[in-house]
């Protein structure tokens, strides 16, 4: 999931998904297969649009969802979804905590730039007023021996 970058575009649809994975956690195991499975799709539409690799750690994670009648699948989903759901919104809440922190970073780099840029104009100031005090004490100094001639 460190690889993966949620655009500012994603970001409301992943705090959507969170939301209702979190109303989903006392679904039924059809209600959380079905919610797994859109989240696989999401999370696959994100990869495709930002051209990035579906993340290792979530195709391991996730089996394929099979709801049928076939009382094996059944069961299964029944045991594993519900102990699923919640590592599975920690990984959405991560990528959303990974955005944040990446804008926050984004942040501190514009206002770093920001002061430095302030830095280098303030130092050329300094160094202009330097400048024209020299020149005003050799105009002083000028003008005193003028007087005195």
């Amino acid at each position: 999931l460190r690889d993966m970058k949620i655009t500012d575009s994603q970001i409301d649809k992943l705090e959507s998904l969170i939301i209702e994975g979190e109303v989903t956690l006392n679904s039924t195991p059809k209600g959380k297969a079905d919610f797994i499975e859109k989240v696989k799709c999401t999370i696959s539409e994100f990869c495709k649009d930002n051209n990035e690799s579906f993340p290792n750690r979530i195709a391991i994670t996730i089996p394929p969802v099979n709801v049928g009648d076939d009382s094996s699948t059944e069961k299964a989903q029944k045991e594993y979804y519900p102990n699923l759901l919640p590592h599975f919104l920690n990984m959405l809440r991560e990528l959303q905590s990974q955005y944040y922190l990446r804008k926050q970073l984004e942040e501190i780099q514009k206002q770093t730039i920001e002061s430095s840029r302030q830095t280098d104009e303030a130092e050329k100031q300094t160094a202009e007023s330097v400048k024209q005090t020299t020149e005003a004490k050799t105009a002083n100094k000028w003008s005193s021996w003028a007087v005195i001639i």
